[in-house]
């Protein structure tokens, strides 16, 4: 059939380029369901695994910026509101007198 459709020079370079296999080794549409199946099965638990572990750096993220900015707040307390309210002790000015 191929060496009449495409001749025989043709034939021969299609046929060394197919490796020798029987209708075993022919994917059905069956098999190719069922590997889509287990595919998207495998990929949709790495994607549900990749969620939680940026849920998780999320989380960590959040909690360190927190942190920070409650050190921020408190330190500025400490130097602006804290002041007002509990002034510093004014210096005492001590005059020695010389002595005679």
């Amino acid at each position: 059939w191929a060496d009449e459709a495409m001749g025989r020079e043709r034939a021969d370079t299609l046929m060394k380029g197919i490796p020798p296999a029987g209708w075993g080794d022919v994917a059905t549409k069956q098999d190719l369901e069922v590997l889509e199946s287990r595919f998207s099965a495998k990929l949709a638990d790495e994607i549900g695994g990749v969620h939680k572990e940026i849920g998780k750096v999320r989380e960590a993220q959040t909690t360190h910026l927190i942190t920070i900015v409650v050190a921020i707040l408190v330190a500025m307390m400490g130097n602006t509101i804290l002041p007002h309210y509990f002034p510093p002790p004014s210096p005492q000015i001590v005059v020695q007198v010389p002595s005679q």
